[in-house]
């Protein structure tokens, strides 16, 4: 995956504990799509369920996956796998 750092200053008025630590990769729907094996409207389903936290950015730029949201849910969908329940 290609990775984009973001420095939240300014007007990104994220607090860290919400979605994104300073200095945090982020992924676009389409590299987690990618690394996942699946289109990339799974992967906005899962957004829009609330199964993976995502940040909605403006115009076309659409949705980005912190590294920690994207290690959460891989760590969610396993215990889940592991429990039976997928």
């Amino acid at each position: 995956m290609s990775r984009l750092v973001v420095y939240f200053r300014g007007g990104a008025r994220i607090r860290s504990g919400d979605f994104a630590m300073p200095n945090e990769i982020l992924y676009t729907v389409e590299e987690v799509a990618r690394q996942l094996n699946v289109h990339p409207e799974t992967v906005r389903k899962w957004i829009k369920s609330g199964e993976l936290r995502a940040i909605k950015l403006g115009g076309p730029a659409g949705y980005r996956i912190s590294q920690s949201a994207y290690d959460q849910f891989l760590r969610e969908r396993e215990e889940a796998r592991q429990r039976g329940g997928e």
